[in-house]
This record gives C-alpha cells, sequence and structure tokens, in this order.
C-alpha cells in the first residue's frame, strides 16, 4: 500500500560566541493513511466450493514527535568537536490494519552522538585548499521494549574543500547489542557542495 500524509518540521539555530554554534529541530507527530485491499480465496475441489472474500480499508500509522539538539564548540580554526541527541517518542507510535489496532508497546529513545573535526591546510593543484578529517561514534537505542536493543557505532570521514567546491566522504559501522543476534550495520555517504556565488 502506498502512505499519504504529512508532518511540519521546524527549528532554529544560533551562536552564543563566536565558537560555540547550536541548533534545535522539532518534527510533528503525524498520521499516515494507506488504502489496503485483502482478497482471499477458498477452494475445496471435491464439494465444488469456491469462496471468495474480499475487503477494503484505510490503514492508519501514527508516527511519533521528534526533537532534536546539536552544538558544536571550535576550539581553534582547526579543531572543532560537535555532539547532538534526539528524542523520539515511539511511546505514542500506533498502527490500525483492517481496523484492528496493532499492539506495539513501543519505549520513547535518545539517539546520541559525537565526534571531532580537525581541517589540514593543503594546496592541491595550485590551488589552496582544506582537508578535514573526523571521527565520531554514535548510541541508537530501538524502540521495542523486549529485547533491549541498541547499536553502538563508529564513523570516520574525509574530505576536500576549495572555495567553491567541496567533496566529503564519510562511512560508519555499527554493531548492534541486547537481541542476542549481533547484527551489524554500515553506512557510506558522498556528499558534493558548489557555490555558486563565488
Amino acid at each position: 500500500d502506498r502512505c499519504r500524509g504529512g508532518c511540519r518540521n521546524g527549528g532554529g539555530a544560533g551562536e552564543a560566541t563566536g565558537r560555540l554554534p547550536a541548533a534545535a529541530v522539532c518534527r510533528s507527530p503525524d498520521i499516515k493513511l494507506a488504502d489496503a485491499q485483502s482478497h482471499l480465496r477458498y477452494q475445496g475441489p471435491a464439494a465444488g466450493t469456491d469462496i471468495r472474500t474480499d475487503a477494503a480499508a484505510v490503514n492508519e500509522y501514527c508516527q511519533p514527535w521528534v526533537l532534536g539538539l546539536g552544538a558544536a564548540y571550535h576550539f581553534s580554526a582547526a579543531w572543532t568537536v560537535a555532539a547532538d541527541a534526539a528524542f523520539f517518542g515511539w511511546s505514542h507510535y500506533s498502527v490500525t490494519f483492517f481496523d484492528e489496532p496493532l499492539a506495539r508497546g513501543f519505549r520513547n529513545v535518545v539517539r546520541a552522538g559525537a565526534g571531532a573535526e580537525h581541517l589540514l591546510a593543503a594546496r592541491v593543484f595550485g590551488r589552496p585548499a582544506l582537508i578535514p578529517i573526523r571521527l565520531g561514534v554514535s548510541y541508537d537505542p530501538q524502540p521495542m521494549r523486549v529485547p533491549r536493543s541498541a547499536y553502538y557505532s563508529v564513523h570516520a570521514g574525509a574530505g576536500l574543500r576549495f572555495s567553491s567546491l567541496a567533496v566529503d566522504l564519510s562511512a560508519g559501522a555499527g554493531r548492534e547489542n541486547g537481541s542476542g543476534d549481533g547484527l551489524w550495520t554500515g553506512r557510506l555517504a558522498v556528499t558534493v557542495t558548489y557555490i555558486w556565488d563565488r
């Protein structure tokens, strides 16, 4: 089924000093609706039975609200540390499937991360450039109550920045703990930024 619906996002950012930028964001709760159909058929060739049951419904998925906070501190032009946390109100998540509420029983969780960035000055193709190197960690608890589970991850990244062009590569790997399955997760991202007015 295809979901429809929407949410409202808002946030703000500022700097208490030239060294301490901070930001806060919020996503409102929302209800996603999906048209669903069910077609069941039972055939009994011996008795000539052919029973068809068709049903239609609008399923509802109530998504939780999210609040995020983040801040950074610039020790110098070359060194920066940052941290963020996001609260997910999963205890308010609910699903109605073919007019039947499905029990979820999720718990609220807070996902957190922290990292550091070091900028190296260099010249590439005769042009001044910066090479950012980053390292970070994150903690991502899962919303189910039993078993209690969370992913612990390590992240690393590097890039190349010119005055108007920047290319960044980042990767992360994490392992789940708590369920007994020992699941792994991985991420890889490439970002290219071009500033037209420079």
